[in-house]
């Protein structure tokens, strides 16, 4: 505790925008309970807990999940006139450089072997794909936010 007030002093100059930047891009590579010790390569899949991060091995680069932004999905065994659709915020935090964030979004139904129905977001030379979102709502249940997981396509965009 008396390590983030520390830390609250010596950065309360900053701007309110780079000051979250600051203490959501280290709360969690910080935390005992978020650190993955997997180093992954590009063009792997990424496994991501909600609040974890992880390092990529052949990249100067760390991806973490930060947060549920919503699930709309048509939970199993109900008719939905729409699919709906969950998004994600993750950050990733190229060497030396602040952590920037990404909205992914992914479709009802549509899992990991749905290669045509992902969407990809290309920024900073790195190319990003919610592949699954996990646990799939399931009729009358939803379960909490910290219990996702995501499963996310990680590569250098094609030229």
């Amino acid at each position: 505790m008396s390590k983030l007030i520390h830390s609250w002093i010596g950065i309360k100059a900053l701007t309110g925008s780079t000051l979250l930047i600051l203490l959501i891009g280290q709360r969690f590579c910080d935390e005992p309970r978020s650190t993955q010790t997997t180093y992954l390569f590009l063009s792997d899949t990424l496994q991501l807990s909600y609040g974890r991060c992880l390092r990529v091995a052949d990249s100067p680069l760390t991806v973490g999940f930060n947060r549920v932004i919503g699930d709309s999905r048509c939970p199993l065994s109900v008719h939905c006139d729409w699919e709906g659709m969950a998004e994600i915020e993750i950050w990733f935090m190229p060497a030396d450089q602040d952590p920037l964030f990404l909205i992914l979004p992914i479709m009802g139904y549509v899992n990991f072997r749905d290669t045509l129905s992902h969407i990809s977001i290309d920024t900073l030379h790195y190319r990003f794909t919610l592949l699954q979102l996990d646990p799939y709502p399931v009729y009358p249940f939803r379960a909490p936010y910290y219990n996702y997981t995501a499963t996310i396509a990680l590569h250098y965009p094609e030229r």
